[in-house]
């Protein structure tokens, strides 16, 4: 049984892997650096990984999928990076 897991797993990854650049152009689109869109995508891909319904998708309803987690995750990493930029001026301004 754990053989068939391993395999799952390496064939999701080979299945995920085939949307890779999609997923970061996506994310280096809405956040415009590498370093931005690189943990977007990631994040994204994770969350992709961890969808079962994903995997039984045709490759189109696969891209849309893509597509709109990247967006969410772009959009999450965007506003947590607004909030502790937030706090850090609020910060800056109560000790200055």
């Amino acid at each position: 049984m754990k053989a068939i897991n391993e395999g799952n797993a390496a064939e999701r990854a080979e299945q995920l892997r085939a949307y890779e650049t999609f997923c970061y152009r996506i994310c280096f689109y809405l956040l415009g650096t590498h370093e931005q869109a690189e943990e977007a995508a990631l994040l994204c891909l994770d969350q992709t990984a961890r969808e079962e319904s994903f995997f039984r998708m045709e490759p189109s309803e696969r891209e849309q999928r893509i597509k709109r987690n990247a967006v969410s995750c772009s959009l999450r990493l965007k506003g947590e990076q607004s909030r502790r930029a937030a706090r850090h001026r609020s910060t800056c301004t109560e000790t200055g």
